[in-house]
């Protein structure tokens, strides 16, 4: 292979490797919190380490790709840059104060709406006695939606996501919750 067969190849590589390797730092937080989920109140947020991870390395790609379109490499250039693109203006919004998702004896508010791979801004209010169903969208964004259709969003990427469970379990012990949203050692629902 000649060397501009090599670089050429870089983006399909780094386009494989990257969604993995954040996917993969993010399951080290797997129910990570837990031990706070004997309190009715908390907060949860995207995890900002992962966050800032896939910000530079898919502005990477950006970058890596306008270089590779000035060294004669126009096409594979372009498409790296338009992936990289896509993928940072879906991470982004995760730093946000709207994707914080915060729960009390009332109930639980947070992003309600989604929009591709990545959460809204906007946000509702929703009472425990409210909540009817919880399930997992395509984009892999757990949500539980009160009985007028209004949900609320979180993910497996937030850390402390654990705590939420627990506070589910306890304020709507009926609600069938997803088969991966459930405590190690909690009992199966769903």
């Amino acid at each position: 292979m000649s060397r501009n067969d090599w670089v050429s190849a870089l983006p399909w590589i780094f386009a494989a490797a990257a969604p993995q390797l954040i996917v993969g730092l993010g399951k080290l937080y797997r129910g990570s919190g837990v031990s706070d989920a004997g309190t009715d109140t908390g907060s949860i947020r995207p995890d900002p380490v992962i966050t800032w991870i896939g910000i530079v390395m898919f502005g990477a790609f950006v970058v890596g790709g306008i270089a590779m379109m000035f060294m004669r490499l126009a096409f594979a250039g372009l498409l790296s840059a338009l992936f990289g693109g896509v993928l940072l203006a879906f991470m982004l919004p995760s730093l946000h104060p709207s994707q914080i998702v915060k729960w009390d004896d009332d109930g639980l508010e947070g992003p309600c709406k989604t929009w591709g791979l990545t959460l809204g801004t906007k946000r509702t209010f929703v009472r425990w006695q409210e909540l009817v169903k919880a399930g997992k969208t395509a984009s892999m964004y757990w949500y539980v939606e009160a009985e007028d259709g209004r949900c609320v969003f979180w993910s497996s990427q937030y850390p402390g996501w654990g705590a939420l469970t627990a506070a589910l379990y306890r304020k709507c012990p009926k609600l069938a919750l997803p088969p991966d949203m459930h405590l190690p050692g909690g009992p199966p629902r769903g």
